[in-house]
């Protein structure tokens, strides 16, 4: 079997935001990764995309690609409890499982465009304190 490849960004690429994971984001039952509206995130969104999450509240369908370079799709939207938050859900906990992500992990949250359409990429920049590798 070849050696998986680390993640290459897309040409264009654009950090959304730099997190260390809540109990709430690796929790089954919650199954959903909060991130904080901001500028960042308004600068990578169309208009169209910002009229479906922050005024209609629709959600968004995107793909989502992590450290070794497996796709999952995902919906964006605003959460609906909470005013200035957007989660990634629906895949969210696939992402988890699979990359045996923790409480403590950092993760980068990279957005791009595919064919036009919004995708995000996952990189796990710190393990907390265990014995678990990025290659899992």
């Amino acid at each position: 079997m070849p050696p998986r490849r680390e993640l290459e960004l897309p040409h264009g690429a654009h950090l959304i935001t730099e997190k260390r994971l809540e109990a709430s984001d690796v929790t089954s039952t919650q199954c959903r990764f909060f991130l904080p509206i901001s500028e960042e995130i308004n600068e990578v969104l169309t208009q169209s995309e910002r009229v479906m999450l922050l005024e209609k509240f629709e959600t968004v369908k995107v793909k989502v690609v992590d450290s070794i370079q497996r796709y999952y799709d995902m919906d964006f939207k605003k959460w609906p409890s909470v005013n200035d938050r957007l989660v990634l859900n629906h895949g969210w906990m696939q992402l988890v499982k699979d990359n045996h992500l923790q409480k403590g992990d950092v993760v980068e949250l990279w957005s791009y465009r595919q064919d036009s359409h919004l995708c995000f990429a996952v990189k796990i920049y710190e393990r907390s304190k265990r014995n678990i590798s990025s290659s899992d």
